[in-house]
């Protein structure tokens, strides 16, 4: 992929995340104004997050909405500014965080099912919304680790084919894991099977991207790959927050995380291709 190509693309993401960030805050507000926004009529469940700390606060409807609104606004901002800064440097790294970035893209589908009650009653609405979040919180992670792992120059070469099989991998798991159609969530999404195998899934690559962090650190000796480091890690956590908001604590953390943990790797990644 050339220089001019990867501009490109980015430049219609650009459009893209922009238009459907106003179109969210414009459908949000008309149905709050409506009081469309509630939880769905059917059994909820709180089940489905990292180490259940959401469960020591009461679940709030508006505080889900608002944690889909920062994914949706995130990449709007983080692509505008990848192409500011990045539009010059030819770091691999950037390609996989528009990845990243076109992940946290899909959690606005969630939207549609906290202001339509029409639609919180349909099942196959529900499994199609539930398969792409599935889908795209496989790829998040996954992203992140073959930044950190299929960057070097070598593999300039093999850029399409490493983002085709992240995309066929989270597409994939996505349409065949298990859900149980039963039950919804307090994320807007219909209950999934074996919710920590999917967690500990997604730790394990967030894990590698830190462990290949740490050793390209020790062995080319340089600090930059710390301050990437400390970003990526501060963006995960920010980013597992986020995705388990159903209540102001963790939307509040889960969103200064995620924006300081962006600005950290940005900023870190910059550091390491200004001279290059």
């Amino acid at each position: 992929m050339t220089l001019n190509t990867r501009n490109r693309i980015l430049i219609f993401i650009n459009c893209i995340t922009i238009v459907f960030f106003i179109l969210n805050l414009i459908f949000y507000f008309v149905c709050a104004a409506k009081g469309l926004i509630r939880f769905p009529d059917s059994k909820m469940v709180r089940d489905v997050y990292i180490l259940g700390l959401n469960k020591l606060f009461t679940p709030s409807i508006t505080a889900v909405c608002l944690s889909i609104l920062v994914f949706s606004f995130a990449a709007a901002l983080e692509s505008i500014l990848i192409l500011r800064i990045f539009e010059k440097t030819q770091a691999l790294e950037v390609i996989f965080f528009m990845v990243f970035i076109c992940s946290c893209f899909a959690e606005q589908s969630r939207l549609l099912l906290a202001a339509m009650p029409s639609v919180q009653g349909n099942r196959l609405t529900f499994e199609i919304v539930t398969r792409l979040v599935v889908a795209s919180r496989i790829l998040a992670p996954l992203s992140l680790f073959f930044s950190t792992v299929f960057f070097e120059w070598d593999q300039r070469q093999n850029i399409l084919r490493n983002v085709l099989i992240m995309v066929l991998v989270s597409a994939t798991l996505g349409v065949y894991y298990p859900l149980n159609t039963e039950i919804r969530t307090s994320i807007l999404t219909l209950g999934w099977g074996f919710p920590s195998v999917l967690a500990t899934v997604r730790i394990v690559f967030v894990l590698g991207a830190v462990s290949s962090l740490i050793y390209y650190s020790i062995v080319k000796g340089s600090s930059d790959y710390i301050r990437i480091l400390a970003g990526l890690i501060v963006l995960s956590s920010g980013y597992f927050f986020l995705c388990g908001a159903d209540n102001y604590v963790i939307f509040i953390a889960g969103t200064a995380l995620f924006a300081f943990g962006s600005f950290r790797y940005m900023k870190g990644l910059h550091h390491l291709y200004k001279w290059r």
